[in-house]
């Protein structure tokens, strides 16, 4: 019975002992985590907060960039079409065909109706013309598109 007193004893004093130090090592070692992952979770809000504000800016800019160069795709666009309008009349108010030459002798004998071919080469004309127009909107909405990303 004595044995068991005295080994309890030691017990208690060795856990007296070395749980004292061991508990107030193991609260600074926690005390220091938790400051830690304070620190790191102040300084992650701050960044987050910073981030916002800068896509927030960056999102205001690009925003007006894109009016911007909306604004000018579309003076470009009715320029382009007022361009493709002018020549089109221009070249309406004459005849498409060359007069016969005076060396011909009688028209009647030529292969083709002079009236009906005009007319096909002038609506040729008039649909490769809105090709073409189509074709140069593309154009200027790839070159605006461009401008716009190096812009950014």
């Amino acid at each position: 019975m004595r044995i068991a007193y005295v080994a309890a004893t030691c017990f208690a004093f060795g856990i007296a002992v070395g749980a004292a130090p061991a508990w107030k090592y193991q609260a600074a070692r926690l005390d220091t985590a938790k400051a830690e992952y304070k620190s790191f979770v102040d300084q992650t809000r701050l960044i987050g907060e910073q981030a916002q504000k800068e896509a927030a800016k960056k999102a205001a800019q690009d925003k007006l960039n894109k009016e911007r160069y909306d604004a000018q795709h579309k003076k470009d666009i009715a320029a382009n079409a007022d361009l493709a309008r002018r020549m089109l009349d221009a070249r309406s108010s004459s005849d498409y065909l060359s007069g016969a030459s005076a060396s011909t002798g009688d028209t009647e004998r030529s292969c083709f109706n002079r009236a009906q071919l005009d007319s096909a080469v002038r609506r040729f004309d008039a649909r490769v013309s809105g090709i073409i127009e189509k074709g140069s909107d593309a154009q200027i909405g790839l070159d605006t598109g461009r401008a716009w990303v190096q812009g950014r």
